[in-house]
């Protein structure tokens, strides 16, 4: 885990991003300009995810406190939708109660707006429960979960070590060595698997109507048996 925790890292941020801007769009379109307003707060997690990838390749940083960052930031950001969340929640509840809930239809809002909540609070949990269990697992196999820098002592060593949050700037060569290992890790062991005649940005955009389609299909499955 120690050498793909950035990639990883990268990987559930893109997740976010894809997640978290349409629906953004969507509390807009379907909730009004104040739900709308306070979902864009969501975007200030989402930039705080690309300054740490950001930092972390061109800095040696404090991995701990890089990490924890990411995991509250990742807790915190459902939040930034809290109107539609609670609303979601109400309306199932309601449902589940027997109460009368209008509901047209051949309307896919509700059901677009539930599996946009399942969403977004799935991702956090999977987040989290995610570097969890495989922090577990290293620890427990005896692999270290952290990442070293070459010139870090190691950890049995008895000298002092100094934390710092932004350590010294990475080299060409080590940022390179970083950036190549992410790209390999991202297009070769995700969804944006790119294959050798493919140019990048088609493998992005693949990838991204791949996770679309998922989600589509999967609000029109829930508009059927609703």
């Amino acid at each position: 885990m120690a050498q793909n925790l950035l990639p990883i890292r990268i990987l559930f941020h893109s997740a976010f991003v894809l997640v978290y801007l349409p629906t953004i769009l969507l509390a807009f379109l379907l909730d009004g300009d104040w739900t709308g307003l306070v979902s864009l707060s969501a975007i200030a997690g989402l930039g705080i995810f690309a300054t740490l990838d950001i930092l972390a390749i061109h800095r040696k940083v404090n991995q701990m406190a890089f990490l924890s960052i990411n995991i509250f930031v990742a807790v915190c950001l459902p939040g930034c939708l809290w109107p539609m969340i609670v609303g979601d929640i109400m309306g199932i509840v309601d449902i589940l109660g027997g109460r009368y809930v209008t509901y047209l239809a051949g309307d896919i809002g509700f059901p677009l707006e539930l599996t946009a909540t399942v969403t977004l609070l799935g991702l956090s949990t999977f987040y989290v429960l995610y570097i969890a269990i495989t922090a577990v697992i290293d620890k427990v196999g005896g692999n270290s979960f952290w990442p070293r820098y070459p010139d870090q002592p190691a950890l049995s060593s008895s000298g002092p070590r100094r934390k710092v949050f932004l350590g010294p700037r990475r080299t060409a060569t080590e940022r390179a060595v970083v950036t190549d290992h992410c790209a390999s890790y991202i297009f070769q062991r995700s969804v944006f698997r790119k294959h050798a005649f493919e140019p990048t940005g088609w493998a992005v955009l693949r990838g991204i109507i791949a996770v679309y389609c998922c989600v589509v299909l999967g609000s029109i499955e829930r508009s059927q048996t609703s």
